[in-house]
């Protein structure tokens, strides 16, 4: 297998849907992203997925307002 950060990303943020999808309650929409870098990106649209209606709340030490914004405007959900 050859080695592909793009798939290890998308890999990564499916992982997280899934723990979304059965560790958490259907009435806890809010999902923190720490770190806002592409893992995160990855994640958050895989989160869309499993729950639609979530609020993002991001914290990077660089890069949270950019990616609070980019995710806002691309899933339709807020973030801060």
């Amino acid at each position: 297998f050859q080695e592909n950060r793009a798939m290890t990303d998308l890999r990564t943020g499916g992982a997280g849907a899934v723990a979304v999808k059965y560790t958490t309650p259907l009435e806890g929409n809010v999902i923190g992203f720490i770190g806002c870098g592409a893992i995160a990106r990855n994640m958050a649209r895989a989160a869309k997925v499993v729950r639609p209606n979530f609020t993002g709340v991001a914290y990077g030490l660089a890069g949270a307002e950019e990616f609070a914004t980019e995710m806002s405007e691309e899933l339709g959900v807020p973030f801060t």
